[in-house]
């Protein structure tokens, strides 16, 4: 089985096999806690840690931008919750 996808802003058209994660790592189904629909999503995050490391880059999963990314909802949760404006800067947290 083959997939196609063509961006809408013109960009690179992509034709790839499917794969199909069950079948390329049956290990997967024997293991007790796994949460089978996140296990490629997880699997492709530690290949690409792996890769980091070895090359010098910087992950797609980022840090930074993980941690921006759960400030931001901390900080509206807290305004939500106490009902005022938050001021936050990122450059006086030590």
């Amino acid at each position: 089985m083959k997939y196609d996808f063509t961006p809408l802003d013109g960009g690179k058209v992509i034709h790839k096999d499917a794969i199909f994660e069950r079948e390329k790592y049956p290990e997967d189904l024997k293991e007790k806690d796994i949460e089978l629909h996140t296990a490629p999503a997880t699997r492709a995050q530690m290949l690409n840690f792996i890769a980091c490391i070895e090359n010098g880059n910087k992950p797609v999963a980022d840090i930074e931008e993980g941690h921006i990314s759960t400030a931001s909802c901390i900080l509206a949760n807290l305004a939500m919750k106490t009902g005022r404006t938050l001021r936050y800067n990122s450059k006086s947290v030590k």
